[in-house]
């Protein structure tokens, strides 16, 4: 039981010991607009700079994405996630019947190091035939085609392609057979264990480990919050199954006898 009791200890403690290492992180741009003739595309490089705090990783995601899609015009970001400072490039692209105008596309960085304030990219989107739309589409369009952009001190990067939210290098299958790894074990054990308490135990270190790893995978993944406070959470209530069911018939009802 004492081995019990420092395991969830510590899957208590943690969370909340890599929380106190957060930080803030800025957004930057190549430029602040861009205009686009219908099925053009173009591509803007940008920085996300630590502006406080400590390196974590953030994800840089556009708040507005399914706005501008439902006006034409669509965006992806790669590398989307990294740990501050990193660089990267938007791609943007136009339909052929995207709306005439100018639309805002709001970009902010979530996750361990998110932005104090969201960056903003203006898009002028003019119908086929102006000119001086074509010569910047045909600008951006070979920026485009490059490998490579410019990182935050000046030297040029290989870009890679963007990660999602649910399939980097600590992919979202890892995570699920670890999972299956606790259920499986914890499944056999309750049937080994007859009393209640026990079972109670077994079954509130069973929720910390799988908290601990949803947790773990939030983390290493950029920062994702929903995952991080779900695991979080199933840490809180293991620990008060697992000491329900040890007041009830552990180490603690030894005592008040």
């Amino acid at each position: 039981m004492k081995f019990l009791m420092i395991i969830a200890t510590l899957t208590l403690i943690l969370p909340f010991a890599a929380a106190s290492g957060y930080g803030t992180s800025s957004i930057s741009l190549q430029q602040s607009s861009v205009s686009l003739l219908r099925g053009g595309s173009s591509a803007i490089n940008y920085t996300v700079s630590l502006a406080s705090g400590n390196t974590w990783g953030t994800e840089l995601i556009v708040l507005n994405k399914n706005e501008l899609a439902s006006n034409g015009i669509y965006i992806t970001v790669s590398p989307a996630m990294g740990d501050p400072p990193f660089s990267g490039r938007l791609t943007l692209s136009v339909s052929q019947n995207a709306t005439i105008g100018a639309s805002s596309v709001l970009l902010a960085a979530t996750g361990d190091d998110p932005s104090a304030t969201n960056a903003t990219l203006t898009v002028l989107v003019e119908a086929s035939g102006n000119s001086s739309a074509g010569t910047t589409t045909a600008t951006m369009a070979h920026n485009f085609t490059s490998n490579s952009t410019i990182g935050h001190n000046g030297t040029t990067q290989q870009i890679t392609e963007p990660r999602s939210a649910v399939g980097n290098a600590f992919g979202i299958a890892p995570l699920a057979a670890a999972i299956a790894v606790v259920v499986i074990i914890a499944g056999g054990l309750g049937i080994m264990i007859k009393t209640a308490s026990g079972r109670l135990i077994l079954a509130g270190v069973a929720l910390i480990l799988v908290g601990t790893e949803i947790w773990i995978y939030g983390d290493y993944n950029g920062g994702l919050m929903q995952y991080i406070w779900t695991g979080v959470g199933m840490i809180l209530i293991g620990t008060v199954i697992w000491l329900v069911g040890d007041y009830k018939g552990g180490q603690f009802y030894s005592l008040r006898k």
